[in-house]
């Protein structure tokens, strides 16, 4: 089943937070994003992302938005 574009973003931030070992408050501090927004990005609930936020989670990833904004199929040869 295909997941919907919030998910797969939620999906890649919560990958890289545990790659990376970063927590939310440390994220929210580095990059300027409210707490709540990271935690609705990583959720899914959000709904409605401005470029420029996902342009943010993704540098501080060091990451592209089109890495960020695809699904990925770990596992899977």
């Amino acid at each position: 089943m295909a997941k919907n574009t919030a998910m797969i973003i939620a999906e890649n931030i919560r990958i890289q937070m545990a790659i990376n070992n970063i927590h939310v408050t440390d994220m929210a501090n580095n990059i300027g994003i409210s707490r709540n927004t990271i935690t609705n990005l990583k959720s899914g609930r959000m709904k409605m992302i401005q470029i420029r936020t996902l342009e943010n989670v993704a540098n501080y990833f060091e990451i592209t938005v089109g890495e960020l904004v695809t699904e990925h199929h770990l596992g899977v040869s």
